[in-house]
């Protein structure tokens, strides 16, 4: 056989292979989907919508888990901003900052930065 021929069968079984999987795998979970429907009908808590603003955002800050996720957002979030605001003042090509006039770069980065 030629090698195209076989770079699709081997394609082929791949694809049908994971196909497969993705089935099985979400195909595994409707029994239990609908066993935590029916618990959750016969136990349904108050909306958190007819809360007050105040008592969600009580409830919101006293999650460590919630906190935890908004810090480590927070952090991915100004590491880019950062670096955003640090592009123009190096050159890519060398990895080192700019400096205009100035005997190192140490001198350059803090005449940036202050």
């Amino acid at each position: 056989e030629r090698q195209s021929d076989q770079y699709l069968l081997l394609g082929m079984a791949g694809g049908l292979v994971a196909t497969v999987a993705a089935y099985v795998a979400v195909g595994g979970t409707w029994r239990r989907y609908y066993q935590m429907q029916g618990q959750r009908a016969r136990s349904q808590p108050a909306s958190a919508a007819a809360w007050p603003v105040l008592k969600q955002f009580r409830v919101a800050f006293r999650n460590r888990p919630f906190l935890l996720v908004m810090g480590i957002y927070w952090c991915s979030w100004m590491e880019l901003q950062v670096t955003a605001a640090m592009l123009p003042y190096t050159n890519l090509s060398s990895g080192c900052t700019l400096t205009k006039g100035h005997n190192s770069h140490i001198e350059g980065f803090l005449e940036i930065v202050i």
